[in-house]
C-alpha cells in the first residue's frame, strides 16, 4: 500500500514542508520500527512500525493524533525515510568555511545568478546592504510584513494552511533581522515596539493556524526578554507602562502575552508594587470566574515576593479560597515551611466547596492524605486513603498499596475485605486482585462481568489456569460481531483474534470449528472468506 494514502492532502503537503525545513530527527532505525523526533509548535515524538514493507502501525503523541488522526509529524517522518541516504545524511555545516574559501568573483556571479530569480532572496540582500550603510527605519519594516501578508493572502485576505507555515517563517525572519539591527544600534524600546507592532499584527491575521502562532510568540517572547536584559532602569519603566497598558487589549493572546513578560522580566520591587495595585485594581471588576482566579492567584504571589506576612496574605485568600488555584498555592506554600497544621485547615475549611465536582474533591482528599502523612498523623491518614478509596473512581493502584502498607500481615486480611465491600464503583477490583495474586476471584469478576475489552486486558493474568473460559468467551464474541456484515478492515482483526486465539491452549481445535461454521454461513462474504483464509498462512 501506498502510505501517501493514509492521510489527508493538505495534511501531506504541510508533512513533506516540515521534512524539506529540517524538521525531522531519526533516533532508532531498523527493518520494523522507527523512532524520531519532529519539530513544529513543540517537540513530538513519533513511532512507525512495519510488517512485510509496509506501514503497519504509526502513532505521534501530538493532541491532533491523540484525538485519533494521522498527522503532519508522522508524514514528514515518512518523507524523511523515503529520501535518499545520501540526501538525509547531508548537512552543510561547513557552509561558513565554503563561503570563506570561496573567491570574490565566484560569490559576485553566484549572487548575481540568484538574486535576478528570486525576488525575496533580492529583497533580504537590498535590506542587508542598508542596514550596513544607514540606520534601519521601522516603518520599512511595518511596509515589509505588510508585503508578506498580501502575498501569502487569498483576495479575502486569508492565509490557509498551505501558506501558513512559510508566511510565519518568512515573518520571523524579517522580525529577527530587525531586532538585532536596533539592539546592535542600543534602540531597544524601539526593538520592543517592533515586537509589539509585529505580534499584534499577527494575531488580527486571518491564518489557518496548526501551532505555527505559538512558536511566533515564543519567538516574540525570546526577543522582548532580551530587550529587557539589556535595558536600563530608565528604558525598563517605560518598556513596563507600555505592556501594563498592552493588558487592557481586548485580544486575550496580546494581553496574555505581555503578563506572562511582565511576570518573567520585571521582578524589581517597583514593578511588583505597581502589579499588585493593578491585580487589586482587576479583582475589584466584574470578570468570569477564570480571571477571578487568575489574579487572585497572581496578587497572592506578588504578597509573598513582597514579603507580606502569613496574617496578611491569609486575610486576602478568605474570600477566594473556593478556587483550587487559591487553595494548592496556599497549602503548598505553607507545606513548604513544614506548617501541616495550617496547611489541612485550609483543605478541611474548603471541603463544603467542592462537594459537587468529584474531581476537585479527589484531588483534595489525595492533598489531606499527604499533608496527614507528613505530620505522622497515622489515624487522620489512613481515614483519608479510606475515603479515596471507596468513595472514588479509578483510584490509582499505588494509592491501594500505600494504604496496604500501613496494616500487617495479620490485620490486612480482614481490612481488605471491608474495603471491598465498601467500594462504592468496583472497577479497580480486577487490579487490586493482581496486586493479591488472587486469580480465582479476578476470574469469577471478569466472568460476573462479560465483556470483551475486561478479557482481553486480563487474558495475561488468567490464561494458565482459565483457557477453556477465555477461548469460550472469544468465540462467542466473534460469533455475535459475525451476524452482521462488516468492511474488509474488520474482517482481517477478527481473522487477527483467531490467529491469537490459535496459540492458546485448545485454541486450535476451537478456531477450526468457527471457520467450519463461518465457511459454511458466510459463504456469501468473499472478503471475510479471504482473510479467515489467511488464518492458516503461518501453519
Amino acid at each position: 500500500m501506498n502510505w501517501k494514502e493514509l492521510f489527508k492532502p493538505h495534511i501531506l503537503e504541510r508533512g513533506y514542508d516540515y521534512y524539506r525545513s529540517g524538521k525531522v530527527e531519526i533516533l532508532e532505525k531498523s527493518d520494523n520500527e522507527v523512532d524520531a523526533v519532529v519539530s513544529g509548535s513543540d517537540e513530538y515524538y513519533v513511532n512507525i512500525r512495519f510488517s512485510h514493507g509496509d506501514v503497519d502501525e504509526v502513532y505521534c503523541d501530538c493532541p491532533y493524533a491523540n484525538d485519533g488522526y494521522d498527522c503532519k509529524h508522522m508524514a514528514a517522518v515518512l518523507y524523511a525515510l523515503e529520501a535518499p541516504e545520501s540526501i538525509r545524511s547531508t548537512y552543510f555545516d561547513d557552509t561558513e568555511k565554503m563561503i570563506n574559501e570561496a573567491e570574490p568573483e565566484l560569490i559576485r556571479e553566484f549572487l548575481n545568478k540568484v538574486v535576478r530569480y528570486d525576488e525575496e532572496l533580492k529583497d533580504k540582500f537590498v535590506r542587508f546592504l542598508k542596514s550596513k550603510n544607514e540606520q534601519i527605519k521601522i516603518s520599512e519594516y511595518k511596509s515589509h510584513l505588510e508585503s508578506l501578508r498580501l502575498r501569502y493572502s487569498d483576495e479575502y485576505g486569508y492565509i490557509d494552511w498551505r501558506s501558513t507555515y512559510c508566511f510565519l517563517n518568512d515573518v520571523k525572519e524579517l522580525l529577527t533581522e530587525c531586532t538585532e539591527k536596533l539592539i546592535e544600534e542600543n534602540r531597544l524600546f524601539d526593538a520592543f515596539e517592533i515586537v509589539k507592532y509585529y505580534y499584534g499584527e499577527i494575531i488580527v491575521t486571518d491564518i489557518d493556524d496548526d501551532g505555527d502562532i505559538c512558536a511566533f510568540q515564543n519567538t516574540c517572547l525570546e526577543i522582548l526578554q532580551q530587550i529587557a536584559e539589556l535595558s536600563d532602569m530608565d528604558t525598563k519603566r517605560k518598556l513596563f507602562e507600555t505592556s501594563l497598558e498592552m493588558l487592557s487589549q481586548k485580544f486575550g493572546d496580546l494581553s496574555d502575552m505581555f503578563l506572562y513578560y511582565i511576570k518573567n522580566c520585571f521582578t524589581e520591587t517597583e514593578f511588583l508594587d505597581a502589579m499588585l495595585k493593578y491585580s487589586g485594581k482587576k479583582l475589584s471588576m466584574k470578570c468570569s470566574d477564570y480571571e477571578l482566579e487568575k489574579w487572585a492567584l497572581y496578587h497572592l504571589k506578588l504578597m509573598d515576593l513582597l514579603k507580606y506576612d502569613d496574617e496578611k496574605i491569609m486575610h486576602y485568600a478568605e474570600k477566594y479560597l473556593h478556587f483550587s488555584g487559591i487553595r494548592n498555592y496556599l497549602t503548598d506554600r505553607y507545606a513548604s515551611k513544614s506548617d501541616f497544621k495550617t496547611a489541612i485547615k485550609i483543605l478541611e475549611s474548603t471541603l463544603e466547596y467542592v462537594s459537587t465536582s468529584v474531581w476537585d474533591s479527589k484531588n483534595l482528599h489525595m492533598k489531606l492524605k499527604e499533608l496527614y502523612r507528613q505530620n505522622a498523623d497515622k489515624k487522620n491518614y489512613i481515614r483519608e486513603l479510606w475515603i479515596i478509596l471507596t468513595e472514588y473512581d479509578l483510584t490509582d493502584i499505588d494509592v491501594y498499596v500505600e494504604f496496604k502498607s500501613l496494616f500487617d500481615a495479620d490485620e490486612w486480611e480482614e481490612v481488605r475485605e471491608r474495603l471491598y465491600s465498601s467500594m462504592k464503583n468496583q472497577a479497580m477490583l480486577p487490579e487490586y486482585f493482581i496486586e493479591e495474586q488472587l486469580t480465582d476471584r479476578l476470574a469469577s469478576y471478569i466472568y460476573a462481568n462479560k465483556n470483551i475489552n475486561l478479557i482481553e486486558q486480563y487474558e495475561p493474568y488468567l490464561i494458565k489456569d482459565y483457557s477453556e473460559f477465555i477461548l469460550s468467551e472469544y468465540a462467542d464474541y466473534l460469533n455475535s460481531a459475525a451476524k452482521q456484515t462488516a468492511d474488509r478492515s474488520t474482517y482481517r482483526r477478527w481473522a487477527d483474534k483467531l490467529r491469537h486465539m490459535k496459540k492458546i491452549k485448545g485454541g486450535k481445535e476451537c478456531v477450526d470449528e468457527i471457520i467450519f461454521n463461518w465457511r459454511t454461513i458466510y459463504r456469501n462474504r468473499p472478503a471475510m472468506m479471504q482473510e479467515i483464509s489467511n488464518v492458516y498462512d503461518e501453519d
